[in-house]
């Protein structure tokens, strides 16, 4: 081997080292920390329903002092040909009040989100 091209091997080993420990020393300080969220203030239960709205109903309380905005999704665990497998609810639950998701059945999958809160996961048994 000549001089030259241990000089270049050199070089090159050098450089690689110095990407490897330099660009994860970029990437760390351009991160910003994610802001923690709190628990979504409601109380969740699942009631038996034998009419209409049945089998299954998920009744949702505020439990907070002021209205919250919240949205349900339901993952149905049963698909249908006459309706989508995902249902989205919008609902304003004042203090104190409860809002409903009806037509719930066993297995479906409930998650319940809002701004600013973490979100409720539910599977109905």
């Amino acid at each position: 081997m000549n001089p030259p091209s241990i000089l270049r091997r050199l070089a090159f080993v050098l450089g690689s080292v110095l990407i490897v420990v330099a660009v994860p020393a970029v990437k760390a300080e351009t991160v910003a920390p994610r802001a923690e969220k709190k628990a979504l203030p409601v109380a969740t239960a699942f009631e038996k329903d034998v009419g209409d709205n049945g089998p299954m109903v998920l009744k949702i309380t505020n439990t907070s002092s002021s209205a919250i905005a919240v949205r349900v999704v339901v993952i149905e665990s049963v698909l249908s040909h006459a309706k989508p497998r995902n249902r989205k609810h919008d609902h304003l639950i004042e203090a104190g009040k409860s809002a409903a998701v009806t037509g719930l059945a066993a297995a479906d999958k409930v998650t319940i989100t809002a701004e600013g809160y973490e979100s409720v996961e539910l599977v109905v048994k």
